[in-house]
């Protein structure tokens, strides 16, 4: 969005190291959620790529 006149913006910049803790303290739950939910969807890509003709 941009910024309303008068509003000044700030450009925040993260370490390796810190997008490392985001992404397992914030990032990896939530894909280990979905992946859960979701498992049963991928083993049936899986099982359709297996009997594929080849």
């Amino acid at each position: 969005m941009p910024a309303e006149v008068g509003e000044t913006l700030t450009k925040v910049t993260y370490t390796e190291e810190q997008l490392a803790e985001f992404r397992e303290i914030a990032g990896k739950p939530v894909w280990d959620t979905w992946i859960a939910e979701n498992q049963d969807k991928f083993d049936a890509v899986w099982q359709y790529a297996e009997e594929a003709p080849k």
